[in-house]
C-alpha cells in the first residue's frame, strides 16, 4: 500500500508522528471519544501535550474507493484544503494541521483521517434554541451565516452539530464550521443559499426567529424567511 501525509506549515510539534501512527495502527488507543457512527472523530494528545482532533473516515463503497483514489479529491483532503481555503478567506473553522489517505496497491482509497485544532469549550448550536440568551446568540448566527454566504461559501450540511459556538465572558459570540469536506464556493444564487439554513434549527419559533435575522443582514426581503423555514427538515 502506499500513503499520503500532508502537514500545514502551522501545525504543532508531532503531527508527522501521529501521522505515522494514523498510518500504522489507526486511531490512538489513549484517544478521548467524541463522535461514533458513520465516522469516528476523536481528540487525542501529542507528545507536547497539545490536544489534536482527528476524524476517520469509513472506508468508502468499492466504487468511491477508486473515484477517490484516480478521480476525485477524498473527503479528508477536501476537509484540509477547503479549511485552510475558508481561513484564507475569513471564515472560522479549526485550523487544519494534517491529513492523511491509504491506498491499496492499484491505487484505490481506504482508510483516511483529517487531524485539525481541537475546540474545547465550544458546544453545537443544536442546543442552542434552549438558551436563556437564544435572542441575541440567533442574531448573531444569522450575522455569521449571511457574511460566510455573502463571500460566496456555501456549506452544503449547514446543520446544528456543524456550527460551533463559544460565548466570550462579556457576552460575545464566536462561531465555527466543523465537517467542512462538503463546501462549495463561489456560490452567489440567494435562493440556493438560503435554503442551506433552514436545517439550522427543528424547533421552528428558534428557525423564524434565525430567519428573520438572516434575510435583515443578507439584505433579503421577508419573502426568503418562508422559503428558509419551508427548508427545515421538520
Amino acid at each position: 500500500m502506499r500513503n499520503r501525509i500532508i502537514i500545514s506549515n502551522d501545525a504543532p510539534v508531532g503531527i508527522k508522528d501521529l501521522a505515522k501512527e494514523l498510518i500504522t495502527n489507526g486511531l490512538p488507543a489513549n484517544s478521548r471519544s467524541l463522535y461514533k457512527g458513520r465516522n469516528k472523530v476523536v481528540a487525542t494528545a501529542l507528545e507536547s501535550g497539545i490536544e489534536v482532533n482527528v476524524k476517520a473516515f469509513r472506508i468508502p463503497i468499492a466504487i468511491n474507493r477508486f473515484a477517490y483514489g484516480w478521480i476525485r479529491r477524498g473527503k479528508a483532503r477536501r476537509a484540509f484544503e477547503f479549511g485552510l481555503k475558508m481561513l484564507s478567506m475569513g471564515v472560522s473553522t479549526p485550523r487544519p494541521f494534517a491529513y492523511v489517505e491509504c491506498f491499496d496497491n492499484v491505487g484505490f482509497l481506504h482508510e483516511s483521517y483529517f487531524v485539525s485544532e481541537q475546540l474545547n469549550g465550544w458546544e453545537e448550536i443544536r442546543f442552542a434554541a434552549s438558551r436563556p440568551d437564544f435572542e441575541t446568540l440567533a442574531d448573531a448566527l444569522a450575522r455569521f451565516v449571511a457574511g460566510f454566504h455573502a463571500k460566496g461559501v456555501k456549506m452544503k450540511d449547514l446543520s446544528p452539530g456543524n456550527v460551533l459556538v463559544r460565548t466570550e465572558p462579556g457576552g460575545s459570540y464566536h462561531f465555527s464550521l466543523v465537517d467542512t469536506n462538503r463546501m462549495r464556493f463561489g456560490v452567489y444564487d440567494r435562493k440556493e443559499l438560503a435554503r442551506t439554513c433552514g436545517a439550522l434549527f427543528e424547533d421552528h419559533s428558534a428557525r423564524r426567529l434565525f430567519a428573520r435575522n438572516y434575510v435583515r443582514y443578507a439584505g433579503l426581503s421577508d419573502n426568503y424567511v418562508e422559503l428558509i423555514m419551508a427548508s427545515g427538515r421538520c
